[in-house]
């Protein structure tokens, strides 16, 4: 605990939790000195009331400032900057505190023991509500709680005389010893369960990455595969042309024009194959608004050449009339995680008449397959990591769990499986998104 004290370390998600608990501040800096002045208001001087609230309210005025400007400095990950934010803030606390425990003097001084006991009530429950909005800084809630009650306690010990004052005195102290002790490890265990949170954040990223790079593999084989026809169409119009030249036959201008412009398009095609592959592995920094089905025939533009040619037949019906916002590089990547998948489990179980059926609506887009379907002993497994049903060549488990995050977590839909009567039938439902 010491070592908490001494250093000022903290995560950057604890400081937001701080920072955001504006129903607390709220609560801490005009609720309750608002109680505080009405129980003092008959006995207390109205000048000294009115000077302790009109603090107490610019206070709150500073922290919500404060607060407000540390939420946009937390988003440019600057530690320097951060921390000195957070100094502030916590200076801010200090004078709060500090500010309510004054108050106890002018209880002592003009009020009786009835009253004043009333203000150590407000106290406990201020320190207690102290636990929900500062424990996720431990410096915050060690200096409001220290610098409350010390000048409380000073308070007493010099004001106080009667035996009712020394039980409030005693109260106040072990309230104190319990507060610390029990903000601690509430504090532990808020840090430990966001370090945790992102763990397990380091750990899906991981593994994201880790199936776009054996994804990677698959889309250079299915590159090669597709430049195959235009390189060839390239090569045998220009040996067309050379032959012709080597012959001694001189080809019309009409002839060569129409040669090269043969070549063009092929590189043309050649370039939108790039393009498309560039396009799927650039990264998603921000949503795009693009039509379901659109985004399916960029996706089976990259794949199709090689479900062709393993006499793969797509048939694909659409009553889509909107554009939707997504990330369009990361839902291709589903898609041809589907796409795929159904072509390996047509080629490892030698299925003839090869059929991948997909409907499209304006939210929702189904996958479905005559490959027999997935084994109902390991239904309940297909999006566990490193799962698969390929052998340990051609299978990372990855495919599908990544795919499920990449829907239900980055896109808030669901990606669901069913068996249907020849096959499978994957779905995605993005209308959540609404």
């Amino acid at each position: 605990m010491l070592n908490k004290i001494l250093t000022l370390n903290y995560h950057n998600d604890l400081i937001q939790m701080l920072f955001r608990a504006k129903f607390g501040s709220l609560s801490v800096n005009l609720l309750a000195p608002a109680i505080i002045v009405f129980i003092m208001l008959p006995y207390v001087p109205l000048e000294i009331l009115s000077t302790w609230m009109l603090a107490q309210t610019i206070i709150y005025l500073f922290r919500v400032y404060v607060s407000n400007h540390g939420l946009k400095i937390l988003k440019t990950q600057d530690k320097k900057a951060i921390n000195k934010v957070l100094y502030q803030y916590l200076f801010i606390i200090f004078l709060n505190a500090s500010l309510f425990g004054s108050a106890m003097a002018f209880a002592l001084l003009y009020m009786d023991s009835i009253h004043t006991f009333l203000i150590i009530v407000i106290f406990l429950t201020l320190l207690t509500a102290s636990l929900s909005t500062l424990t996720p800084i431990y410096h915050a809630v060690f200096i409001f709680t220290t610098f409350l009650l010390i000048p409380a306690m000073l308070s007493l010990i010099i004001l106080g005389n009667s035996f009712i004052e020394q039980i409030m005195l005693l109260t106040l102290l072990f309230y104190g010893v319990i507060s610390f002790s029990y903000s601690y490890k509430l504090h532990k265990f808020i840090s430990d369960n966001v370090f945790q949170a992102q763990e397990l954040k380091k750990r899906e990223q991981q593994l994201f990455d880790q199936s776009r790079l054996a994804q990677m593999g698959e889309l250079i084989s299915m590159i090669a595969h597709q430049w195959r026809q235009p390189l060839s169409v390239i090569s045998s119009t220009a040996l067309n042309l050379q032959v012709k030249i080597e012959l001694g036959k001189r080809a019309d201008e009409e002839y060569t024009l129409e040669k090269l412009k043969s070549i063009s398009n092929v590189v043309q095609d050649l370039t939108h194959i790039i393009d498309d592959f560039r396009n799927f592995y650039k990264p998603d920094k921000a949503q795009v608004s693009i039509r379901l089905d659109n985004l399916f025939n960029k996706t089976l533009a990259i794949i199709n050449s090689s479900l062709s040619s393993d006499n793969i037949t797509v048939s694909l019906s659409s009553t889509v009339t909107k554009e939707i916002s997504v990330y369009d590089g990361e839902l291709m990547q589903v898609i041809l995680n589907l796409l795929r998948n159904a072509q390996d489990n047509f080629n490892d179980n030698n299925i003839t008449n090869r059929q991948i059926t997909v409907h499209i609506t304006d939210y929702v887009l189904t996958v479905s397959d005559n490959g027999g379907g997935i084994d109902e002993e390991i239904i309940n497994k297909v999006f566990d990591p490193y799962f698969s049903t390929k052998d340990e060549k051609n299978g990372t488990g990855l495919g599908l769990y990544m795919s499920k995050m990449i829907v239900n977590d980055h896109h808030k839909g669901i990606l669901s499986f069913k068996n249907i009567d020849d096959g499978a039938c994957f779905i995605i439902d993005l209308s959540k998104k609404l």
